[in-house]
Parts: structure tokens; sequence; C-alpha cells
């Protein structure tokens, strides 16, 4: 089930990209409040 581990790996490196993002707005925006 070697494409099920690819999926998965893609999965989570595309919400780390996305969350790299969001997590910097939430950074920041914790960081001001």
């Amino acid at each position: 089930m070697d494409t099920n581990l690819d999926v998965t790996g893609i999965i989570k490196r595309a919400k780390q990209v996305l969350g790299l993002k969001r997590d910097s707005e939430l950074a920041e925006y914790l960081g001001v409040s």
C-alpha cells in the first residue's frame, strides 16, 4: 500500500505548507493579543 503512504505524506506536506501561513498568521494574531 505504497500509494496510501504517498498520499498521506503529500497531505501532511500540504497541510504543513498551508499550516506555515496559517500558523504565522495565528502567531502574529496571538502575539498582538
